[in-house]
């Protein structure tokens, strides 16, 4: 077998190489972004179909359902600057800290490290923005 799916449509999963009994499947890096694309070591391959057989580009939709989806951001776009979510996360945080829960976030470290955190103060959610986590 060459290929899995076409390049095009490949997402870079590594599901492939999961189910592959012979263990005939690399995930390496292609391109000037370094996707992971599927490579096959022809000495190994039997064939068996199971990388294709599981290949969710590959597969047929069998169903469609309606689904309600919701989006959300925070107004005031001083406090969501920075934010990845919209500053939804901190409009969480700002209300249950309001009830007086305690919040749990990730600080990044001087040593650019990621330090899990409980914290009761409100700045501690500025840095919780700038972990990425």
């Amino acid at each position: 077998m060459d290929q899995i799916c076409d390049e095009s449509i490949c997402t870079g999963c590594g599901l492939c190489k999961s189910v592959c009994p012979e263990q005939a499947i690399n995930m390496t890096e292609q391109g000037v972004f370094g996707h992971l694309r599927p490579e096959i070591s022809s000495d190994k391959c039997v064939d068996c179909g199971l990388c294709q057989e599981f290949c969710p580009s590959l597969r047929k939709e069998t169903s469609h359902k309606i689904q309600k989806v919701y989006s959300a951001w925070l107004i005031d776009d001083g406090r969501r600057a920075g934010s990845s979510s919209g500053g939804v996360a901190t409009a969480f945080y700002d209300e249950a800290l309001r009830r007086g829960y305690a919040v749990t976030g990730v600080k990044k470290t001087i040593d650019f490290g990621a330090k899990m955190v409980v914290t009761t103060d409100p700045q501690d959610i500025i840095a919780f923005k700038k972990s990425k986590y």
